[in-house]
């Protein structure tokens, strides 16, 4: 039998009521409760994977300012810059008339107190995993009103996770790479790190997993783990292919066999460092350069 087309009404309405009820208040990285009893129309953000993030949850056109080292998406180019990510300068903040800003934990605490004494909401994540960072996108989603989008993109960047944890237990080995930031003196990335985490999820192993986080290292040291590859992270102003050439020239690593051999990568350090909604790109990336050294090509 049908449903009266007064009962089809009322759920509807019932329906939308829902959809538009406030969300419940969230607890940020700084343990601090946060609620918007309206979606934000004016954000500033304190981190480029915070940008990031607000532009794949459909926000662009709420955004009002961003870090100097915003780059992605391109339309962020046209935002007013607040300075780094560091140093961001409250002033120019507060000029912008933000309902919401965003950051990191990493951001300086005393930008985080200034603006609750400005009464300012403000929301700090701080995602150092791959998981994290879905947790993170839910939350932004539901602080922002936007649960369906956040939603979506977190289901999305499942499949894509899931579609490489299917290529990874195809591989016949998980090779050992070295991720390194710095040559001289060499800085790499032990475990519990986010480009450690990304790493093995794209089916490698860290050749550095005796350190933890992010260490400065002795060639005696790299050369005794035995990596059978290296990730060599861009500097400011460097190309990935720039930075393997460099790499590959150093008389430092001439004795690495997987350097001989040109095992040598590089991605995108955005792409690598950032923990946004671009990390089932990063993962897929760096397993396609991880299965080609798996299988020794």
């Amino acid at each position: 039998m049908a449903a009266p087309a007064g009962g089809i009404a009322a759920l509807l309405c019932l329906a939308g009521s829902l959809a538009l009820a406030a969300p419940a208040p969230l607890r940020d990285a700084l343990g601090r409760t946060v609620s918007l009893p309206a979606p934000p129309r004016r954000i500033v953000s304190l981190a480029p994977e915070v940008t990031e993030t607000l532009f794949a949850l459909g926000l662009g056109d709420r955004v009002v300012g961003v870090t100097q080292y915003c780059n992605y998406p391109p339309q962020v180019a046209r935002l007013p810059k607040i300075g780094g990510f560091t140093n961001p300068s409250l002033e120019r903040i507060l000029s912008l008339r933000p309902d919401l800003v965003v950051g990191s934990r990493g951001n300086p605490r005393q930008v985080w107190q200034a603006l609750e004494r400005a009464r300012v909401p403000a929301f700090a994540i701080d995602p150092a995993t791959v998981a994290q960072v879905l947790t993170a996108i839910s939350q932004l989603g539901a602080l922002t009103w936007r649960q369906a989008q956040a939603a979506a993109l977190v289901s999305s960047l499942q499949r894509q996770l899931q579609a490489v944890d299917r290529a990874v237990a195809g591989l016949p080995r998980r090779p050992r790479l070295l991720i390194v930031y710095s040559l001289a003196p060499l800085w790499v990335a032990g475990r519990d790190t986010f480009p450690d985490d990304i790493l093995r999820r794209a089916g490698a192993a860290n050749g550095a997993a005796a350190l933890r986080g992010y260490a400065q290292w002795s060639m005696e040291r790299a050369l005794a783990a035995r990596p059978q590859g290296m990730l060599v992270v861009p500097m400011v102003g460097q190309t990935p292919d720039q930075a393997v050439r460099q790499l590959r020239r150093a008389p430092a690593f001439a004795d690495l066999p997987c350097v001989r051999a040109g095992h040598v990568y590089s991605l995108d350090p955005d792409l690598l460092n950032r923990a946004g909604p671009r990390i089932g790109e990063a993962v897929a990336a760096l397993h396609r350069l991880v299965a080609l050294l798996a299988r020794g090509k």
